[in-house]
């Protein structure tokens, strides 16, 4: 059960990307091309998803943990974590944010 989320959240992200990279751009009618907020923006992939020390250290990892375990790479935190209840909004807010742009390079579930 553990896993389905991280899962689904990951078939969501690779869902979102592939509509993302093979959708056609609108042509918009700005009158103003500094207008940000009308302006198309295109996108090109980066290449490999793990660095050449990230794999290695994966296949380590794989080989360690045979398949007690599922491995996952380039988590977000927030996915994993999220900030104690109780606080007030602000102060959730702000704890979000510090979590938010951040990742684990690999995480082990239970499968």
């Amino acid at each position: 059960m553990e896993l389905v989320i991280p899962l689904i959240i990951l078939a969501i992200a690779c869902l979102a990307l592939g509509i993302a990279l093979t959708r056609r751009p609108r042509r918009t009618k700005a009158s103003d091309p500094a207008d940000t907020a009308l302006r198309e923006y295109s996108y090109a992939l980066r290449g490999a998803l793990l660095t050449p020390a990230e794999v290695r250290f994966y296949h380590a990892l794989k080989e360690a943990v045979g398949e007690e375990f599922v491995i996952f790479s380039k988590v977000r935190v927030a996915d994993i974590l999220t900030p104690q209840a109780g606080l007030g909004q602000g102060d959730w807010q702000r704890a979000f944010n510090k979590i938010s742009a951040k990742h684990f390079d690999f995480v082990l579930c239970d499968p």
